[in-house]
């Protein structure tokens, strides 16, 4: 090893032996601190809240009825639909009958 590399290496073990001060302390202790968006401390702020006034499974049962009512609600609406859709349809075919029965009449 040159004397260089003797140096470099004895700063290095110096900085590692090193007592950290009051204010390093605290820096390091930031840089380790994971930081969070608000999206995640809103969740988890409304689980604490759900767990802590009981109301988890209420809110939890709710969801689902509500998941499956749109369902419902959305499938009587195409029901609904389909069926105005055919009462036009038939409306349609009957006058187009009509007319034709018509025609023939004229015709001698």
């Amino acid at each position: 090893m040159s004397a260089e590399e003797a140096r470099k290496q004895e700063a290095k073990q110096a900085a590692a032996t090193r007592r950290v001060s009051g204010i390093d302390a605290a820096v390091d202790a930031m840089k380790d601190v994971s930081k969070i968006n608000t999206v995640d401390k809103s969740s988890m702020d409304w689980e604490t809240y759900k767990v802590e006034t009981g109301i988890g499974d209420e809110v939890e049962q709710a969801a689902k009825n509500g998941y499956v009512g749109k369902q419902e609600f959305l499938t009587r609406v195409d029901q609904r639909q389909y069926s105005l859709e055919l009462e036009e349809r038939k409306r349609q075919r009957a006058a187009a009958a009509a007319a034709q029965e018509a025609q023939q009449r004229k015709r001698p």
